[in-house]
């Protein structure tokens, strides 16, 4: 794992997360206001809200990806022990860009909105998933093993090719008795 790359994605995954805090903050002073900027009709106000707005509902999402950036945030400090937290943010991410596409295709008026907003959401969940993926590891002892086999089978193969009847088996003995001298 790219360990510094990865800790930038997730920093960078929670400002994402906090940007739509801050935009719900800014809709709700916005609309109290006697000429709101973001009026519908207007293309600022449609293409940053879906009307009618609810600000309950959005509430709810600004409450919780305020959370979650925050732990998100604590994660990037110490990778190795908050692997759960990444991965639900990695899954979590694909099911939302998924849930976007799938309401796009019920609403066809929503449907290039969604589609274009899920972009981010696909290529954020991408991003944390390669970054985070664990990669092989082997023991030395367990290098060992399969050196000692590639070599017996090798050796093995190379003396019957010479005309010998030894076994991988006889090469694995004679290699053996080698070794302890």
């Amino acid at each position: 794992m790219n360990e510094k790359v990865l800790k930038v994605t997730l920093r960078i995954t929670a400002l994402f997360l906090w940007y739509f805090v801050l935009l719900f903050l800014f809709i709700v002073l916005d609309m109290n206001m006697s000429t709101p900027f973001l009026k519908e009709g207007t293309f600022i106000g449609d293409m940053m809200i879906r009307y009618p707005y609810q600000w309950d509902y959005e509430l709810m999402f600004a409450g919780l990806f305020l959370v979650w950036g925050i732990f998100l945030w604590k994660a990037s400090k110490k990778l190795s022990e908050n692997k759960m937290v990444i991965q639900f943010t990695a899954w979590a991410f694909l099911a939302h860009a998924v849930s976007m596409i799938i309401v796009g295709l019920i609403r066809s008026s929503a449907f290039t909105h969604l589609v274009t907003d899920s972009i981010l959401w696909f290529l954020i969940s991408f991003l944390i998933f390669y970054l985070s993926r664990e990669k092989p590891t082997i023991s030395l002892e367990r290098l060992a093993e399969l050196q000692r086999a590639a070599f017996v089978a090798s050796t093995g193969a190379s003396t019957r090719l010479a005309g010998s009847k030894l076994s991988d088996e006889q090469v694995a003995q004679i290699s053996k008795s080698s070794e302890q001298k």
